[in-house]
């Protein structure tokens, strides 16, 4: 009996609460008390290290002024576990819709750490990095999308974040 009251609280313990980036955003905000200046996210969030530099794959500085409180969110919302965070986004290339589903907690920060969270002022590397995981799905062909295809020419349709929400809620 003890052996299965252990096996079904591990169960519930692994179970994870998926809630749409955008539902938690409001709290999150909520408890910074100027969404512009990093130190008050760093005040509101101790838990989560505001990293000066990306010690994953660039290794470039990351340029917090830069980033819109949205933005910061998502960093936040991203770090609370980044194991657990699922992206989907939409792109239309002249014409052609991509849905691209994104599992990997390293193609999650790259998303991020490019901008592409910043849907209304994505930059052409933005889009770049959008396009890039869009054409890994055409397997053979994605030489050929990358060639043909310029930043100017990508259009996000949507973008969203899924992420633990018990995780989130519990910050």
């Amino acid at each position: 009996m003890a052996k299965r009251k252990k096996r079904v609280e591990q169960e519930a313990e692994a179970v994870i609460i998926p809630v749409d980036f955008r539902e938690v955003l409001p709290q999150i905000l909520a408890r910074v008390a100027d969404a512009d200046d990093l130190e008050s996210w760093r005040a509101a969030f101790p838990q989560i290290e505001f990293m000066e530099v990306d010690e994953g794959l660039t290794g470039k500085a990351i340029d917090w002024e830069a980033r819109s409180p949205t933005e910061k969110a998502a960093y936040v919302a991203y770090m609370a576990d980044p194991q657990k965070v699922k992206i989907d986004y939409e792109i239309d290339v002249e014409g052609y819709g991509i849905k691209v589903e994104i599992g990997d907690s390293e193609r999650a920060w790259y998303l991020w750490f490019s901008g592409c969270f910043d849907e209304r002022n994505l930059s052409d590397d933005a889009k770049e990095v959008l396009l890039w995981y869009a054409a890994q799905q055409a397997g053979d062909w994605q030489e050929k999308v990358l060639e043909d295809t310029s930043p100017g020419e990508v259009c996000l349709n949507s973008f969203n974040m899924m992420v633990d929400g018990r995780t989130v809620f519990l910050m």
